[in-house]
């Protein structure tokens, strides 16, 4: 079921490039949005092959950080993207402006999960319960 909402999610986020690239006012813009759609067409065959490859669905998406210096390199990398989003919204494309705003909240909402893991592994709280022997 989880690769059934990730893939409905990368449908929606290439259709979404589609109607970026349709509207373009840019060579820039064009671009952005036929590199979004060929992103997330490329992400539902993966999908699809791990399907039919008989991989576990938990075996999917595992991108968190299992220990402080890997989520801190993600946290590093997140904000790093979300500050090319910010400099891509200041474009004059009200489309670059609006994908580049949707990047940088977007970065800022996994930076801030990404936060939570971190410190969710250092309390031994990372999966949900309390490591056996604490109150």
């Amino acid at each position: 079921m989880k690769r059934l909402g990730a893939a409905a999610a990368m449908t929606v986020s290439g259709l979404f490039g589609l109607f970026v690239s349709s509207g373009a006012q840019t060579e820039n813009g064009y671009k952005l949005g036929l590199l979004l759609f060929v992103a997330a067409t490329l992400s539902v065959f993966r999908l699809m092959k791990q399907h039919f490859d008989g991989v576990p669905d938990g075996e999917t998406f595992d991108i968190w950080p299992n220990d402080d210096a890997s989520g801190w390199l993600m946290v590093t990398a997140l904000g790093v993207a979300g500050l090319v989003g910010l400099f891509v919204a200041a474009t004059r494309d009200p489309y670059l402006y609006w994908f580049g705003l949707g990047l940088f909240a977007s970065c800022c909402v996994l930076m801030l999960a990404v936060m939570a893991r971190i410190f969710d592994l250092r309390d031994g709280m990372a999966s949900g319960a309390m490591v056996e022997g604490e109150a």
